[in-house]
Parts: structure tokens; C-alpha cells; sequence
């Protein structure tokens, strides 16, 4: 729950410019439309069109999964692997701005719905034992010094059919890119401007907070039980965000900056784009289709 894993220290002059991460002073990123956002849904980010949609990662796991198995049972295992479903908008965005649905503030607190349910049974897939998993990640599971997520066995089978026609990619982490826009739009001082809006609104309701991200991190919610105090809190995060328009104006801010994120490296996320549709087609057609 806790978006903040860092501390910056912004000199007062970032307090009405953007400062980069070298220490250098820009200025503010124009504001295009400011929309109304209720929910994870709502947002849509201008770096999205260059990742991997939910949809296109459901995709290539499955031909991973399905060459995968394939391997094992040459060498003799039984693997059956569940089926891969795309995450939704609500689960990929639905805290980025912190809590925005009454609906969840009403049942869990600040607790996002997904923590909340009940975890579903562990299916069996043929990789429980200890040789079926060494095949699988193509290096001894106990081994300390491999990255247990990630496998060079069968489970990387498929790396040769997706990267068909790969001959160039580039090393933009668009992840990091997503990290530094939000920190950015965070300290923005329209974003500022906002959150003391809202904590106004919070005030009035009998809440003394600074922020959002101050509500959202209360030590108290980490309990294990949801208590009163914390339904009541939420309700009142998220009816102060409706007020102010937190989330949107915080989305038009997050917007501006990485779109001038995509003017400082548009060649690089043009290549790695075209890397994934390359992927994604072969993925696509490996499917038989």
C-alpha cells in the first residue's frame, strides 16, 4: 500500500518548477483536459501505448506456459498449467492516486478488494516436486545464487518462437519511466495545490491529514482487522477526492510529464514498441491465429 519507498528532499525553488533527478530545474509541463477519474478505470496514461497491455502479457504467458508443457512432457512430466486472464484496468491503476471507490472504502477500508477476498486454491501442475521444477527453471530450485523467477529451462522454451525477428530492441525500462513520472507529478505544485484541498475537506470531516499519501500509509490501517475508525476515514478520503478532483487533476498532471517523457525518448520506446508487436504477433500466430 505504500507508493512512497523513498524520501526527496525538494529544494523551495521545485515548489513552482520541475526538478529533475540530475538537480536541474524545468519547467512545468502544460496541463492538457482534466477529467473526472472514480476509479482505476478511469486512467489512461500516454506511456500505456508503448508497454505490454494486460491482454498482450495474458498472450505471450500462454505460448510460455504451452511450449513450456510441451518441453516437460518430452522429458517426461505431466505439466498442466491454469489459464492466463488479463488483468483488469481496475487492478493495473486502481491505487495509483490511492483509494478512489466508495464502494471498497464502505467494505474494506483502505485495504485494496483483491487483498481482501479469499486466496483460491493452489491447482496442481506438475511442478510441485523438486525434479519437474529443476527442468522447468533449468537450474537447481535450491540454489540461492539463481533468480528463482526466472527460469532458462522449459519454462523459457518458447524464448526462440517469440523473439523471431527481434533484431533490435531498446533498453528504455518504460517501469522506471511510470516510477519517475509519478514521483514527479507528486511534487508538482498543482498536485500540492490539490492535496491541500483536500485535506481542507478532510478537516471539515474530523481527519488531520496532509495528503493522501499521508491516510493512505496511517500505521493503523496495517492492523488486521478493519475497524470503524478506518471505514470512516476511507469514506471520507474518497468523498474529499470526488470533491477536489484530486485524482484527475493528479492524472492531467502524471500526463503532461510523460508525454514530455515520450518527446525525450521517442526513438527508444518507437523501438521497443515495434519489439513487442514483433512478439506479440508471433505470440499471436504460434496461438494459430
Amino acid at each position: 500500500m505504500n507508493l512512497r519507498n523513498l524520501v526527496v528532499l525538494i529544494p523551495p525553488l521545485c515548489l513552482v518548477m520541475a526538478c529533475s533527478s540530475s538537480g536541474s530545474v524545468e519547467s512545468l509541463p502544460p496541463l492538457g483536459e482534466i477529467k473526472e477519474v472514480r476509479s482505476g478505470s478511469d486512467v489512461v496514461l500516454p506511456l500505456d501505448s508503448y508497454d505490454v497491455t494486460p491482454e498482450e502479457r495474458s498472450t505471450l504467458e500462454q505460448i510460455y506456459d504451452l511450449v513450456g508443457s510441451e518441453c516437460m512432457r518430452k522429458k517426461g512430466f505431466k505439466v498442466t498449467l491454469p489459464r492466463r486472464t488479463p488483468e483488469s484496468e481496475e487492478s493495473v491503476y486502481g491505487r495509483r492516486y490511492f483509494i478512489l471507490r466508495m464502494d471498497e472504502a464502505e467494505r474494506y477500508g483502505y485495504r485494496p478488494e483483491r487483498m481482501m477476498q479469499k486466496p483460491k486454491k493452489t491447482p496442481i501442475t506438475g511442478l510441485e516436486s523438486k525434479s519437474a521444477l529443476r527442468e522447468w527453471l533449468g537450474h537447481d530450485p535450491d540454489d540461492q545464487k539463481q533468480d528463482p523467477n526466472e527460469a532458462k529451462g522449459c519454462g523459457a522454451a518458447a524464448f526462440p518462437v517469440i523473439e523471431k525477428g527481434v533484431k533490435r530492441d531498446s533498453d528504455v525500462v518504460i517501469h522506471d519511466l511510470t516510477g519517475d513520472s509519478w514521483h514527479r507529478s507528486e511534487e508538482d505544485a498543482r498536485v500540492q495545490a490539490v492535496f491541500r484541498r483536500w485535506s481542507a475537506c478532510m478537516k471539515e470531516a474530523g481527519f488531520k491529514y496532509s495528503s493522501p499519501v499521508e491516510s493512505n500509509n496511517d500505521r493503523r490501517w496495517q492492523q488486521k482487522t478493519i475497524t470503524d475508525v478506518e471505514i470512516s476515514t476511507a469514506k471520507a478520503d474518497v468523498l474529499c477526492k470526488q470533491k477536489t478532483n484530486l485524482a484527475g487533476i493528479w492524472l492531467a498532471v502524471e500526463t503532461a510529464y510523460q508525454k514530455r517523457q515520450i518527446e525525450q525518448h521517442a526513438e527508444a520506446l518507437r523501438i521497443r514498441r515495434a519489439a513487442w508487436d514483433i512478439r506479440i504477433r508471433n505470440a499471436h500466430e504460434a496461438l494459430g491465429g
